[in-house]
């Protein structure tokens, strides 16, 4: 239970921040591009299902952090320093944990499995910024020895906004690339694990489409109400492992932030 809670918690903190390893993120504006110290504060409650058979859903209550001094930044989850001053294209460097896998307590249908853990990813984020639309793209690594995987992703964002202003409107469309380590780690079932009702598998790289859309309402100068939707689509290498029981996922978020 708790292993599931801390997923959720990180997995939201992190998209919120506006998918932290994409062009999302570097998309919002420059850390510190006015100088000092800015931060901002907030709460949220997320509801997130996870592929695997038998695995629940979870709604948790989450705090939501953005802090950013001159070039370095913390959103979410992720740590970054960058390189590019304020200007259409930005190039950074972040680091961060990754919250993925699974318990074999989780469910019935995971015991015997070893555990999943999590990673350590260090990687580069770029973005090429307009007024109304951007481009970006990440590559990033495992570098805790666990999963020893690589992931690539581009993302397309479009921005519009409503009611003078006040409400902002940012939908995404991105691909990310998984490499064979990735998927086999987190969807793969070992000879040692199989079972007739769960054969081995040996996972394969793949590529996930995903579409999101991450909606603010500004209620004053340091005050704002946050909503995110996503929805994803594992690429068959993942979804056909006997562990994934649905190739589509969601999960949504609704929070408020103030800005100090």
């Amino acid at each position: 239970m708790v292993g599931r809670v801390r997923r959720s918690l990180v997995i939201a903190v992190a998209v919120l921040a506006g998918v932290a390893w994409g062009a999302p993120a570097l998309a919002q504006g420059p850390p510190g591009a006015g100088g000092g110290v800015q931060w901002s504060l907030g709460v949220g409650v997320i509801s997130s299902p996870r592929p695997y058979v038998g695995a629940e859903n979870t709604t948790t209550v989450i705090p939501l952090l953005e802090l950013s001094y001159e070039r370095f930044f913390v959103q979410g989850i992720r740590l970054g320093y960058r390189f590019t001053d304020p200007g259409p294209f930005s190039l950074a460097v972040i680091a961060g944990p990754r919250f993925l896998g699974y318990d074999e307590s989780d469910s019935p249908f995971l015991r015997g499995m070893a555990d999943r853990k999590g990673a350590i990813d260090v990687g580069l984020a770029a973005a090429w910024n307009r007024r109304r639309w951007g481009v970006g793209g990440h590559l990033r690594r495992d570098v805790s020895g666990n999963s020893d995987g690589t992931q690539a992703g581009v993302d397309l964002f479009i921005r519009r906004t409503a009611l003078g202003g006040k409400l902002r409107l940012q939908p995404a469309l991105g691909l990310e690339w998984l490499d064979g380590s990735t998927v086999d780690y987190y969807y793969g079932v070992r000879e040692s694990e199989a079972l007739p009702e769960r054969p081995a598998y040996r996972g394969t790289s793949t590529t996930n489409v995903s579409l999101g859309l991450l909606a603010t309402y500004q209620v004053n100068r340091r005050i704002a109400l946050v909503t995110l939707l996503n929805g994803s689509l594992l690429g068959d290498e993942a979804a056909d492992s006997p562990i994934v029981d649905r190739k589509a996922s969601y999960f949504g978020l609704a929070g408020i932030t103030y800005r100090f």
